[in-house]
């Protein structure tokens, strides 16, 4: 987006998505449609995507510097309601705080002027204060929608352009999609009603299911030409916005054709040698380290399995046929038992052993014998949230910036006290809140995925239950 815009409107762009800055010395404005982001003041930095959470959150923030009396809490009355902001009992929409209750329901508007008034209450100068929040497409700018569609068009036909589309039907698919915003995704939304306003993946798809449930209402078939020219679109649509970032990569890396090359040859290598129709793309990865290292050097922060795995699917994806992590001469080819159970982990946002085992005795097959293992196999993708779960990397959505508070605190700590013991570590409330809890296994979690080059890990056993290990800078 251009500095233009974003001045103009406070937009911060922070994962590819569109945050606002909000005065919070303004008086009442109107919020609803919006959910709040980021809050700061001084050393306090609070994340939350839920208003109630948002507003208790910085409640006990704040009452951390200067504590007041539960009468004290008691007296807090505003103009703009004759509800009680605090009570001694618990009611419906009151959240728990010290041995009182708070009243967090409220729209977004009043939820904003609520933390204002608490702020206030607490001598904090709104001045000091930062906020970011999120708005629905809806209630946007309107010049800045127009910017982001005619900017999203631009960079999703550039990535037909690299699958080898030509330019007659990419204008085609743009106007197809066109049609499908208009006939159907318009009659499930009146406020997501354009799938180039996307900014999020999973509204993206949460939205393109929609649609499908709606033509399936309307009594299309999947043989029927509306459907299958809508699940076309779609589907590359999809692709565009779960690989956006890497689409905008390639764009501007001009990579090279002997690159391109050995990648394909690299694959049917691996077809040949292994004797096997499927290779997954951790052994591709691992062939073209061993091989041609210079080649990955120069795609530079392409180089990494999964982007390796997304080289070869936009460049050979009418001679191969990819089902993450998996590369196979056909679609026919047979998986092992443990490669179709990995097939099926790579289709979800949030993978739990639980769901794993339940699709094996689901499929008659065999549960896998080293959760450990395959933890470690997906951390490109998937973090470890706790003992028995994982989300996808896109899903937990950590700031750049957070990210690196996090490792930069680790190595800290680890300079400063000594290896990380994840039995004895008490250094949680230095680290910044994220939209999960933080436990011993996000903290693996982390550091298999994000820390890898930083922090070596040593497991304590070897199995996934009640694991313990110890971390140490590399």
């Amino acid at each position: 987006m251009n500095d233009e815009l974003k001045n103009k409107y406070k937009i911060h762009i922070i994962n590819g998505k569109r945050y606002y800055e909000f005065d919070m010395t303004s008086g009442l404005t109107f919020l609803d449609e919006t959910i709040p982001y980021y809050f700061r003041y001084k050393d306090i930095e609070i994340y939350s995507s839920a208003w109630n959470r948002m507003t208790l959150e910085i409640l006990k923030a704040i009452d951390t510097i200067a504590p007041k009396e539960d009468d004290e809490l008691l007296k807090i009355h505003y103009y703009w309601t004759k509800t009680d902001i605090f009570s001694r009992d618990k009611k419906t929409n009151y959240s728990p705080f010290r041995n009182l209750y708070l009243n967090t329901n409220h729209t977004a508007t009043h939820a904003m002027m609520n933390i204002q008034g608490l702020l206030k209450e607490y001598n904090i100068s709104l001045d000091e204060c930062y906020f970011l929040l999120r708005k629905h497409y809806s209630v946007e700018p309107e010049e800045v929608k127009t910017y982001v569609k005619n900017n999203m068009i631009s960079s999703f036909s550039k990535m037909l352009q690299l699958k080898g589309i030509s330019n007659d039907s990419i204008g085609i698919i743009i106007s197809n999609i066109g049609l499908i915003n208009k006939k159907f995704l318009s009659k499930v939304s009146s406020g997501y009603n354009d799938f180039f306003l996307y900014d999020d993946y999973y509204y993206f798809t949460n939205y393109k299911v929609k649609v499908f449930e709606y033509l399936q209402k309307c009594h299309y078939s999947e043989n029927d030409k509306t459907y299958r020219i809508v699940k076309r679109c779609l589907d590359q649509l999809d692709d565009f916005y779960r690989n956006k970032e890497f689409y905008n990569i390639i764009s501007n890396l001009n990579i090279s054709t002997d690159t391109i090359k050995t990648i394909g040859d690299e694959i049917d290598g691996l077809f040949l040698s292994l004797n096997t129709d499927v290779i997954v793309s951790n052994k591709l990865y691992a062939r073209m380290r061993m091989l041609h290292l210079d080649e990955l050097t120069k795609l530079g922060e392409l180089n990494n399995p999964k982007d390796i795995y997304r080289l070869a699917k936009t460049y050979y994806e009418k001679k191969y046929y990819f089902k993450e992590p998996f590369i196979s001469k056909d679609k026919n080819s047979n998986l092992t038992n443990d490669e179709i159970i990995y097939s099926y982990a790579y289709t979800m946002d949030e993978i739990s052993v639980s769901k794993l085992n339940q699709y094996a005795d689901k499929m008659h097959l065999k549960k896998l014998d080293n959760y450990l293992q395959f933890f470690d196999e997906t951390a490109n993708d998937y973090i470890q949230i706790d003992e028995s779960k994982l989300m996808k990397k896109e899903k937990l959505d950590i700031d750049p910036d957070v990210l690196e508070r996090i490792k930069n605190e680790l190595k800290y700590y680890i300079d400063s006290f000594g290896n990380i013991d994840s039995e004895s570590y008490a250094g949680y409330n230095a680290l910044p809140s994220l939209n999960v809890s933080w436990n011993k296994y996000l903290l693996l979690g982390l550091c298999r995925t994000y820390f890898k080059e930083m922090i070596s890990i040593k497991y304590e056993g070897k199995q996934y239950k009640k694991i313990s290990f110890k971390l140490s800078l590399l």
